[in-house]
C-alpha cells in the first residue's frame, strides 16, 4: 500500500515538471505566432548590429573614414593644407604679374635711351637681353642679361641718351642718294621713288609728341621709337599693350583731346 501511495506520488510530480517545461516554449511560440512582422523586424535588426560592430572592431585593418573617435589633427590640417596651397598659387600668380610689369619698363626705359628697339611687350628675348646686358656693362653692374627693380631704378637715373646697341645684320646702311638730273643726262631710267611717309602713322606721331610721349621722331614712318610711344601710352591708358596703331587707340588719343587727322 505505501509503496502504491509513493509511486502515484512521484508520477504526480514528475507530470508536473513534464507540463510545466513545455509551457514557456509554447508561450514563446505563441508569440511568434501572434506577431510574426515584429519578431522578424527584431531579429533582422539585432544581425544587421551585430554584423556592423563585427566589421568596425574586427574586419577593418586600417583608419576608418569616419572612425568613432576622431584623432587629432587629422581633420584639422586638411583645410589647412588647402589653404596654404591656394595661397602660394596666389602669390605665384601676383609674382608673376609684377615681374611682367618690370620688364615692361625695362623695355621702354632701354628704348628711350637708344639701347632697345623691339616692341615692350613684357616677353625676354634676345634684343631685351643684349639690351640689358649692353646697359649693365657700360654701367659696371653684374652683366647676367636679367631684368629687376634694381636695374630699373639704375636706368631710369642714368642720363640719355647713354649709348647705342650694335646694328644687326637685318639693317642694312641707307643707300646713298641718287642724282635724278644725272640719270637723266645719261639717258638712265630715273630711279624709283622711296617709301612715303603714312599719314595716319604721323597724325598719331604728332599726337604723342604733343603729349610728351617721346623721343619720338615724327616722321610718318612706323619704327621703334614710335612704336615704344604707342606702347607707353598704352600702358597709361590702361588699354592692351600692342606697340601698334588700332581703332582703339585713335579712339583714345580723341579722348584725350588730340584727334588724329
Amino acid at each position: 500500500m505505501r509503496e502504491a501511495l509513493a509511486r502515484s506520488d512521484r508520477d504526480f510530480l514528475l507530470s508536473d515538471k513534464v507540463e510545466e517545461a513545455p509551457s514557456r516554449y509554447v508561450g514563446i511560440m505563441r508569440v511568434i505566432l501572434q506577431r510574426p512582422a515584429e519578431v522578424a523586424g527584431l531579429a533582422v535588426m539585432g544581425g544587421l548590429s551585430l554584423a556592423i560592430l563585427v566589421n568596425a572592431l574586427v574586419l577593418q585593418n586600417g583608419t576608418h573614414t569616419s572612425p568613432f573617435i576622431a584623432q587629432r589633427g587629422s581633420a584639422s590640417s586638411a583645410p589647412s593644407v588647402s589653404a596654404s596651397g591656394a595661397g602660394a598659387r596666389g602669390a605665384d600668380d601676383a609674382a608673376s604679374q609684377d615681374a611682367v610689369a618690370v620688364l615692361r619698363d625695362v623695355q621702354l626705359a632701354l628704348a628711350e635711351r637708344g639701347l632697345y628697339d623691339g616692341l615692350a611687350d613684357g616677353v625676354l628675348g634676345p634684343k631685351t637681353t643684349t639690351a640689358i646686358r649692353s646697359f649693365q656693362q657700360h654701367n659696371g653692374m653684374p652683366v647676367d642679361g636679367q631684368p629687376s627693380a634694381a636695374l630699373l631704378t639704375k636706368i631710369i637715373a642714368s642720363s640719355s641718351p647713354l649709348l647705342t646697341t650694335e646694328p644687326t645684320a637685318a639693317e642694312a646702311p641707307p643707300a646713298p642718294p641718287v642724282d635724278q638730273i644725272a640719270a637723266l643726262i645719261n639717258g638712265e631710267p630715273p630711279a624709283p621713288a622711296g617709301p612715303q611717309p603714312d599719314k595716319r602713322v604721323l597724325g598719331v606721331e604728332k599726337a604723342l609728341a604733343k603729349q610728351g610721349y617721346g623721343p619720338l621722331k615724327v616722321d610718318g614712318f612706323m619704327a621703334a621709337d614710335t612704336r615704344n610711344a604707342i606702347s607707353r601710352f598704352e600702358k597709361d591708358r590702361g588699354l592692351p599693350v600692342t606697340g601698334q596703331i588700332s581703332t582703339r587707340l585713335l579712339q583714345e588719343l580723341a579722348r584725350s583731346g588730340t584727334k588724329v587727322e
